[in-house]
């Protein structure tokens, strides 16, 4: 990748970005007590699959480059992402059937109307959350 331009600028935010989610930057985010990652009440679970799945993406780029990230609060290896990656499949995993008793509730109502909101991703984290679940064994 380029060392300047738009690209370096896009590295440097997405690196920013990650080690905020890995709890290595001066800007952290939040995590809820059993350690996802929280950005917002409302629809926090798609921000948390795109974050799991940016960080995936980056541990198996510092892998093959066999490099580690450097953080202002310290560094991000590979095995720390996966390990953090992990850590969000199972604490969706945990969320998702904790209120799964409501979305089939939800669904079954949704297919009694004619009109289907195919925008709501909360439908959708089952699939993302199964995803990452066979890509790390869990």
């Amino acid at each position: 990748m380029e060392s300047s331009g738009i690209w370096a600028q896009y590295k440097a935010n997405a690196e920013q970005f990650i080690c905020s989610c890995a709890q290595k930057s001066t800007q952290n985010f939040q995590k809820t007590p059993g350690g996802l990652l929280w950005f917002q009440p409302w629809g926090n679970n798609q921000y948390v699959s795109t974050a799991t799945f940016a960080m995936s993406t980056y541990s198996q780029y510092l892998s093959s480059k066999q490099a580690s990230l450097q953080c202002s609060s310290g560094i991000v290896n590979p095995s720390d992402l996966t390990s953090l990656v992990q850590a969000q499949v199972i604490q969706s995993i945990i969320i998702y059937f904790q209120v799964l008793p409501f979305k089939i509730n939800e669904l079954r109502k949704l297919c009694l109307n004619s009109h289907i909101d195919h925008q709501n991703s909360d439908y959708n984290i089952g699939v993302i959350v199964i995803f990452f679940y066979y890509i790390y064994k869990i």
